[in-house]
């Protein structure tokens, strides 16, 4: 059969694989001072047999003249499945300096520095998500930094505690509920923490 125009495949792989990850840590904790504490890990991941999705599929050979003979399948037009192969790996060193509640005041500082490259950024929203690869027939080319590949980032998470005591109240405040109000004190407690993120610019920025 041959049609001059091609016409539209769709379809699944039949060798269709199942994606598996593997992950693997190392770290290392130790006490600096009875409050302080200062954690190193390397923290490794290995993504296989991804799906991905060949949306334009069976492009055309570049170069001159019509299109269809410079197919790899020149029956068929663009050709629609879902396959497996893609890959991803992910590698980070992460140091976190950690202070407990003393005095008032605790902290939390953590460092990472990572890289992650894949060749597929996923399949969400077929086309449209901007995942296609640039020659369907040769996905090793896709290979590059992910979309949200941040080299290098700082998380700081200061955090206080503020007390006054008092006296405690009497069942004279609400008669409805003596022994309850007998446990709640005059005083105050004031209590807060805030987050604050650095991250290095991701390679679409």
């Amino acid at each position: 059969m041959s049609l001059k125009e091609g016409f539209l495949s769709l379809n699944a792989k039949p060798d269709f694989k199942q994606p598996y990850i593997h992950e693997w840590t190392f770290g290392i904790q130790t006490e600096l001072t009875p409050d302080i504490a200062l954690e190193v890990r390397y923290l490794g991941l290995s993504a296989i047999q991804m799906s991905h999705f060949h949306f334009f599929g069976n492009q055309a050979v570049p170069g001159p003249g019509p299109i269809q003979p410079r197919r790899l399948y020149p029956d068929f037009n663009f050709l629609i499945d879902t396959g497996s192969g893609a890959s991803a790996n992910y590698n980070s060193l992460q140091v976190q300096l950690t202070k407990r509640m003393s005095q008032g005041l605790s902290f939390m500082t953590s460092y990472t520095w990572a890289k992650s490259i894949t060749n597929n950024e996923g399949e969400e929203g077929g086309y449209a998500s901007g995942d296609l690869a640039q020659n369907d027939n040769n996905r090793a080319e896709e290979r590059a930094r992910g979309v949200n590949d941040a080299r290098q980032r700082l998380v700081l998470k200061p955090g206080w505690s503020h007390e006054r005591a008092g006296r405690w109240l009497g069942a004279e405040r609400d008669s409805h509920f003596p022994n309850r109000l007998s446990f709640y004190p005059r005083g105050w407690l004031r209590r807060g923490q805030r987050w604050h993120r650095f991250y290095s610019a991701r390679p679409y920025l």
